[in-house]
């Protein structure tokens, strides 16, 4: 399993903005080797939401265009943006290293 975190910055000023869309359900449907594990929301400066999703490893590009799929909706947002990062874990990670 591939764990792929997006991460969203956005003007807090667009909140509202960007809840509605959410909320709307317009957006495409996540392909079932899709899973969110969990969605966080944060506030400082710039607001931020971090996605957390699991995807099979066979399915990783399909993963990311489905994602990108999704999260496009908001660029109409001013001042969003978003970020698609694939995970590893630390385990694995060392595997890399010869640990």
């Amino acid at each position: 399993m591939v764990y792929i975190l997006v991460t969203a910055i956005y003007p807090p000023s667009k909140g509202v903005e960007l809840a509605k869309i959410w909320l709307s359900g317009k957006q495409p449907k996540y392909p079932d080797f899709i899973k969110r594990v969990h969605q966080f929301v944060t506030a400082d400066f710039k607001a931020k939401s971090y996605a957390l999703y699991e995807c099979e490893d066979d399915k990783i590009v399909e993963g990311m265009k489905a994602i990108g799929a999704r999260y496009v909706h908001y660029a109409s947002i001013e001042g969003y943006e978003y970020k698609a990062e694939i995970l590893m874990e630390s385990k694995d990670a060392l595997k890399l290293v010869g640990l």
